[in-house]
């Protein structure tokens, strides 16, 4: 068994996760949904236990990550993430030929979105990974 921290709020992340598992040796559990915990739930019991809770983490290539989540990507991850998302620019080569592509949904290169930030953004995450790998 896979615990996957889901919070109740990200019911669908784990709906799809179940459903593209292909693993027959593993089931995926999700407590926080079980027991009704919310993401914001979780983050303040672990500040009670702990005294703090750990920064939002995400793939370092992560799409769906917000300007700020960009802001806050530092040192080796942002490298790559920046190397990444310049070497995707083209697909020509791969038959991709609907103009240039981005690491990130909003498409503006991932060193802009660092500089320049868009005006607007509410900071909450879009829940389309059901990866499970995101934490707060």
């Amino acid at each position: 068994v896979t615990w996957i921290g889901f919070a109740h709020d990200e019911q669908h992340r784990a709906t799809k996760s179940v459903a593209k598992r292909d693993i027959k040796w593993e089931r995926l559990d999700f407590p926080g949904i079980r027991y009704g915990r919310t993401r914001a739930m979780q983050k303040a019991e672990l500040v009670d236990w702990t005294g703090r809770a750990p920064k939002f983490s995400m793939c370092v290539c992560c799409p769906y990550k917000t300007p700020a989540r960009w802001a806050a990507t530092e040192g080796k991850d942002l490298d790559r993430s920046i190397q990444i998302d310049d070497a995707i620019r083209d697909l020509d080569q791969f038959g991709i030929t609907e103009g240039p592509a981005y690491l990130d949904y909003r498409l503006v290169p991932v060193s802009r979105l660092r500089t320049h930030p868009p005006a607007t953004d509410d900071d909450q995450p879009i829940d389309a990974c059901d990866g499970g790998a995101c934490f707060l």
